[in-house]
Order: C-alpha cells, then structure tokens, then sequence
C-alpha cells in the first residue's frame, strides 16, 4: 500500500478469566481471576494520515469459544469481516516445518528469530 510507519507501539493486557475454567490441552483449571491469556494490542501510526490498530488474543478458550480472525475498517465504506472457520493447526505447524531449513542452515549457538534468514513460503 506504500504506507510509511511514523510510530509503533504494543500494548499487552492479560486476559482474566471470571469463573473457573477448564484448559483440556493442560487437564487443568484456571481459576476465577486468574491471568488465562493475554492480549497484545499493536498501534501504527504512518505519515500517510492512516492509523492501524491490530489486536491478537491468545487465551484458554471458555465453552463455545474458538479461533476466529475479525477485520474493522473504517472508511467509506466500513466493512466488518468474520472468518471463524480458521484451519488454525495447519498454518501454525507449516510456519514450524518451514522454518527447519533455516535453524538447521544457521550458525550454531542461541539466535532470535530476527538472526534467521526472512521466513518464506516452501511448497
């Protein structure tokens, strides 16, 4: 889109959960005002006149609850889009096998990811 980032902030906040809740992938119970995720909220502000908000949730889900991607655009004209039908493992494990080329290509010892080559797509 040719936008020029002029500032960037991230905001986290935890996610509280209100009543007891089960967590099946730890067969635990997070209880009652404990901390069951997090949400980070990322602020762009570009030279362009065109702000940014972007939010990730990362929780235990409550009953009924489940990944979901959520677009607001506000312009003429607004749009709101909901996907809920997100194949959330397939894309978290190809990121994962993607990578093994490039941890395996590195030099030996701790590296961030931002010390690997660019994360691409491999068929």
């Amino acid at each position: 889109m040719g936008l020029v980032v002029a500032t960037s902030r991230t905001e986290p906040d935890p996610e509280v959960t209100k009543a007891d809740l089960h967590c099946a992938a730890l067969d635990t119970n997070v209880l009652a005002g404990r901390v069951m995720g997090f949400t980070d909220t990322d602020i762009v502000e570009t030279t362009n006149g065109i702000g940014l908000t972007l939010k990730m949730t990362g929780k235990v889900y409550g009953p009924g609850e489940s990944d979901s991607n959520e677009w607001t655009v506000v312009g003429e004209p607004s749009l709101n889009l909901v996907n809920t039908e997100l194949p959330t493992h397939l894309t978290t494990c190809a990121t994962l096998v993607n990578r093994l080329p490039d941890v395996i290509a590195a030099l030996p010892g701790y590296l961030t990811p931002h010390m690997l080559l660019r994360l691409t797509y491999r068929p």
